[in-house]
């Protein structure tokens, strides 16, 4: 509000069980935080759940490579980087959920 915004509010939640009702949402976006969650199939469940019929989804996050070592490599460098770190899925994984 400060910037002139009023339609817009900030809540705190977990992605993985949205605090909204069904269909709220005409366009959801998750930029650079999926491989943080711990299941990313609940999240896709509640983006289906909030977001209204012919609802625009973008998802911005980090890819792991289809190799299954790579895709070991690859996510357990980056959880020795971040600790938060849960998994990068592959582009495969996410096409299944």
């Amino acid at each position: 509000k400060q910037n002139g915004h009023e339609n817009v509010s900030f809540v705190a939640g977990n992605a993985e069980n949205l605090p909204f009702a069904d269909h709220f949402f005409d366009t959801i976006t998750c930029r650079i935080a999926a491989h943080h969650f711990t299941s990313p199939a609940q999240f896709i469940y509640e983006v289906n759940r909030t977001l209204e019929d012919n609802g625009l989804f973008i998802l911005i996050d980090n890819v792991s490579p289809e190799n299954n070592e790579y895709d070991t490599f690859y996510n357990f460098i980056e959880k020795k980087r971040d600790p938060s770190h849960e998994r990068a899925l592959k582009k495969t994984e996410w096409l299944t959920l």
